[in-house]
């Protein structure tokens, strides 16, 4: 499962579908280069734990994200 990974100007880590884009004048990641609700976005997925991949930060993002799942 791959998935685009965000970390806003605040903290707020969140996952997209699609890679997101920088939205300057409030330091946000979103879906689309226009503001519209996000919270009504099909590409957006949820907000992360902020303490999550602490490696992502908001100068190096988006990251795409590759998870594996393990079989039992």
């Amino acid at each position: 499962m791959k998935f685009w990974i965000a970390r806003d100007f605040d903290g707020g880590l969140y996952t997209f579908t699609n890679k997101p884009w920088l939205q300057t004048v409030d330091k946000m990641w979103l879906d689309f280069p226009v503001y519209i609700d996000w919270k009504d976005d099909c590409s957006y997925y949820e907000q992360l734990d902020c303490n999550l991949y602490p490696e992502i930060t908001f100068e190096n993002s988006p990251q795409m994200i590759e998870l594996k799942l393990i079989n039992e």
